[in-house]
């Protein structure tokens, strides 16, 4: 059983870890209708609504989906990070300092573990997310819940490497990496060395997997497993990155 912190059902919302269907592609694009994707889970309380499903776990980190419509959630002390991913709707986060952080389609939040939260005012609220160990010092400086906008970073803030321009947020527990992307307009790896979650946040383009092809645009989120041999090629493509 994998505990997730995903919003929030008496303090934290516990997912099946579900293995992936092996016929599942090793690239994927993050829909519940997708190719090996898990049956979605009813966990609505009085005054709230909540589904949710669990796609993928590996290295203590999970990938999945939720969907939630209400007034107002419980208190949540997660005891994971979370990277989500808006699909659609609108809903409204609430730090332990009182600090609003209103989500809609194509936003990507940061949530810090250990420190307990509420949100409000779901509005047929979609996002794919992935949530992953992380281990902050007392004293550390990193903010609860933080946006990551890509758009707003300067070139200088990115560095060239293998993928062209990367620039890290943070790094978690057993090699997790939290970047945003900004890809060549084409590319190949030769069998992926780690699991990477992919929020695209700009542009589009397409990933060839053998004989599949995943197109993606903006608000689209893919899962990219590890052991993945694939190609590339996109316009302006910007996005917010996960590697487990």
């Amino acid at each position: 059983m994998f505990r997730t912190s995903l919003l929030l059902f008496f303090g934290s919302l516990c997912a099946v870890s579900i293995a992936w269907a092996q016929s599942a592609p090793r690239v994927m694009k993050l829909t519940l209708d997708a190719r090996g994707a898990p049956p979605v889970k009813d966990y609505s309380i009085p005054e709230f609504k909540i589904r949710a499903t669990q796609y993928y776990s590996d290295n203590g980190a999970g990938v999945g989906y939720s969907w939630v419509d209400g007034r107002q959630y419980s208190i949540a002390t997660p005891k994971a990070a979370e990277v989500l991913h808006t699909a659609a709707g609108e809903v409204t986060y609430v730090d332990a300092d009182g600090g609003l952080h209103t989500l809609r389609a194509g936003d990507v939040l940061f949530i810090a573990p250990d420190k307990p939260y509420t949100a409000r005012d779901g509005k047929n609220y979609t996002h794919q997310y992935v949530v992953f160990p992380l281990a902050l010092p007392k004293d550390s400086k990193l903010a609860q819940m933080q946006n990551l906008r890509p758009s707003e970073l300067k070139a200088t803030d990115f560095e060239s490497g293998p993928l062209v321009g990367t620039h890290v947020y943070f790094k978690g527990d057993r090699g997790v990496t939290v970047f945003a992307w900004r890809p060549a307009a084409t590319g190949s790896v030769d069998s992926a060395t780690e699991n990477e979650y992919i929020a695209i946040t700009a542009g589009s383009g397409q990933i060839v997997e053998g004989k599949a092809t995943t197109s993606f645009s903006a608000g689209d989120t893919l899962l990219v497993r590890k052991g993945a041999s694939y190609t590339w090629s996109g316009n302006r493509v910007e996005a917010v990155c996960v590697k487990f």
